[in-house]
């Protein structure tokens, strides 16, 4: 229907990722209504893609919302009818709102992957600092002396 491409979940991502605002908006509105090719409603849950999945969702309640306010009032037979519809629609956001927020939560194993690849940046880091000063060891002298003159701290190198 949207004609996403084949096979691939990491182009679908890319493919959903590229898209143009109102053309994704018609996408997440129509995998609420559960009429969305497979490849397409597995793409909208791929990492890259479920904030902004998330944000879409976000707007389309708001707007169902601002809607459902401004009519707060009027109980014509119409309304009422819209308004069945309405919360209806307001349900199936909310529905996917839970799921994709579910997704969002760290795993078991996320936690532990990304004090890891902190340590890891941390380590390049010292040994990039230790390189550079290496590198400018006279300079890194002087600086370091007039810091520590300025804290009126004994020392120098």
């Amino acid at each position: 229907m949207h004609d996403s491409p084949a096979g691939d979940p990491e182009q679908v991502a890319g493919w959903l990722g590229a898209m143009p605002e109102e053309r994704f908006r018609v996408v997440v509105a129509d995998d609420a209504h559960n009429r969305l090719d497979g490849e397409a409603a597995a793409g909208l849950r791929h990492p890259k893609v479920r904030h902004r999945w998330l944000a879409m969702i976000r707007i389309l309640l708001t707007d169902v919302n601002t809607q459902l306010a401004g009519k707060q009032g009027d109980r014509s037979p119409d309304t009422e009818v819209w308004r069945t519809r309405a919360l209806h629609w307001q349900g199936r956001l909310l529905t996917r709102r839970a799921e994709v927020r579910r997704l969002l939560q760290p795993g078991p194993g996320d936690r532990e992957a990304s004090l890891a690849a902190r340590r890891a940046r941390g380590e390049a880091g010292e040994v990039a600092v230790a390189r550079l000063i290496d590198a400018h060891r006279a300079e890194f002298n002087g600086y370091l002396a007039e810091e520590l003159e300025l804290q009126t701290l004994p020392g120098g190198s």
